[in-house]
């Protein structure tokens, strides 16, 4: 299995004042003969502590996973209170320069009763040690809605400076209710009462994805209209189907700036189609009754025509070719969606200025989450242009 190279046992130590006491410690380096399933990607040494506590009626274990330099990758605490009750926290550590992202887990009798997102930049102010630490705790509930409490906060040794902290109800389709926020100051307070963004952020991509997209259709002006939102595998980042009004997109390609200007991207296309079916079906105006009658906005019948007349000469390949480009339906399209990108990177920008962070900590995101995106545009660009 492994080569365990140190063995510490002292099960007739004494119990602390707490009821604790070391039964042993076991040092194991990964070897070729080390079952995969059960170690984390580049583990190098794995620690592992078993402990007695209160006096004997519970038990406690610690195993840990380090890379080569020593480095924590995974962490598991399980602890044994009764015969019946367990609890058992992972830990998955990320390390990204200065900042150390963490991804908690924590299980009760096998049943998951929270997950928690940590980003920790370790800096120094005036002088002295500080953490900016970004927190957000979910908790699950049985009709598939989670609780969800988000902190960020700048911290010193005895003080704590600035802060935000949210709270929200998450239901199942995405949507957050009962929202509320307090911070450190008023100013900060009104300001970020306005960032569409702040509920959501430190989601995990496709659970951002989901809860973005309810705010791109109140944006592009496609709320109510039929079809739904699909995260799901595909070979381009995003696409609208007309004939089903869906909106499918692909999370797991891009990081979630690209997540924002792609879904608008795309809830513009839909908006799009549903203006040239609104001006078709407006054709028959004439033999309704007035009360009846489709009735457009200022301007929107203009555009209506204008996209009418675009989706003519649409090509009917889409090999994103000059003639796609070019087309206003592809166009306007783009436009949409970097507003809204350049939305999210305001208020992301504002967040990391405010907490003096750097900006990977705001969109919760790594060095190996940077190269696995860039490795995954690359391979579209090679397959749009032919080269795979």
């Amino acid at each position: 299995m492994a080569n365990i190279s140190k063995i510490v046992s002292n099960p007739l130590k004494p119990y602390t004042k707490n009821g604790c006491r070391l039964l042993h410690k076991k040092f194991y380096l990964v070897s070729d003969f080390t079952p995969k399933s059960i170690i984390p990607k580049n583990c190098f040494s794995i620690d592992y502590v078993k402990a007695e506590t209160h006096f004997g009626k519970g038990e406690s274990t610690i195993i840990t996973f380090k890379d080569k330099y020593g480095k924590l990758i995974k962490r598991v605490f399980t602890q044994k209170t009764g015969e019946n009750e367990t609890e058992k926290l992972v830990k998955t550590f990320k390390k990204d320069d200065d900042v150390t992202f963490v991804s908690s887990e924590l299980y009760k009798n096998r049943q998951k009763i929270m997950n928690r997102e940590e980003a920790i930049y370790l800096h120094k102010v005036s002088g002295k040690k500080g953490m900016t630490r970004i927190k957000l705790d979910m908790i699950p509930l049985p009709d598939g809605s989670r609780l969800e409490k988000q902190v960020y906060e700048q911290l010193a040794p005895k003080t704590r400076g600035k802060f935000i902290e949210t709270s929200a109800l998450r239901l199942k389709d995405g949507t957050l209710t009962k929202k509320t926020i307090n911070t450190s100051h008023i100013a900060l307070t009104e300001e970020f009462a306005k960032d569409p963004y702040l509920y959501i952020r430190n989601y995990n991509k496709r659970d951002f994805a989901k809860s973005a997209a309810l705010y791109a259709e109140e944006r592009q002006g496609t709320k109510g209209l039929k079809g739904k939102f699909i995260d799901e595998n595909l070979t381009d980042f995003g696409i609208y189907e007309n004939y089903t009004k869906d909106v499918h997109v692909d999370s797991s390609q891009g990081n979630k700036i690209d997540i924002v200007n792609t879904i608008n991207h795309e809830y513009r296309h839909k908006m799009q189609y549903h203006l040239i079916s609104k001006l078709q079906r407006s054709i028959f105006n004439i033999f309704v009754k007035p009360e009846k009658r489709i009735v457009f906005k200022p301007k929107e019948k203009r555009l209506a025509f204008d996209f009418w007349f675009a989706g003519m000469k649409y090509p009917v390949i889409f090999n994103k070719g000059r003639l796609y480009r070019n087309n206003l339906l592809e166009v306007d399209a783009r436009k949409a969606g970097k507003r809204a990108e350049k939305e999210y990177r305001f208020w992301s920008d504002k967040l990391s200025g405010i907490f003096g962070i750097p900006k990977q900590m705001v969109h919760n995101k790594t060095l190996e989450d940077t190269l696995k995106e860039l490795l995954n545009k690359v391979t579209l660009l090679r397959n749009n242009i032919g080269l795979n």
